[in-house]
């Protein structure tokens, strides 16, 4: 039996790295289509990779709504080129 060196979730936080430096400042909604992941997993992943300081989750404003923009950073890209 081969060992693992990954868990689900290091999969998931490399797929949100990839999907961010093909098109960066993307919203939750556009990040969970283009990756198909589920929002209740990409959330606490994203929150994980800024605290990291790899990604940068900023809020925004339009009239009646907010939302959150995402985008890679120096240091995620910089990871991201190591496991690749």
């Amino acid at each position: 039996m081969k060992k693992r060196l990954f868990v689900k979730s290091d999969y998931i936080k490399l797929e949100i790295l990839k999907a961010l430096r093909e098109q960066n400042n993307l919203t939750f909604y556009m990040l969970t289509k283009i990756t198909k992941i589920n929002w209740n997993s990409l959330n606490p992943n994203c929150n994980f990779l800024e605290k990291l300081g790899f990604i940068k989750i900023k809020q925004e404003k339009t009239p009646g709504m907010e939302y959150s923009v995402i985008s890679i950073t120096k240091e995620g890209e910089k990871i991201l080129n190591l496991f690749e």
